[in-house]
């Protein structure tokens, strides 16, 4: 149980590799494998879990991966 919501986590994490994809989850780029643009785009992470990225956030995600 957290006393904060998920975008004043976004706020704070944000400078330090993370980044919000969809609405219910915050992921740290550091642990991205690849990005999958089918069934609407996902994140697989390096432990195998896919996260939803929102239509909204494909572009975003995308430009900050290749700075980083």
């Amino acid at each position: 149980m957290v006393s904060k919501s998920l975008k004043e986590y976004e706020n704070l994490l944000s400078e330090h590799g993370f980044f919000r994809p969809h609405q219910s989850f915050l992921v740290n780029l550091n642990h991205v494998k690849k990005i999958d643009k089918t069934d609407g785009g996902y994140i697989v992470m390096k432990n195998k879990k896919e996260i939803p990225v929102s239509l909204r956030q494909m572009k975003n995600l995308i430009s900050l991966l290749e700075q980083f």
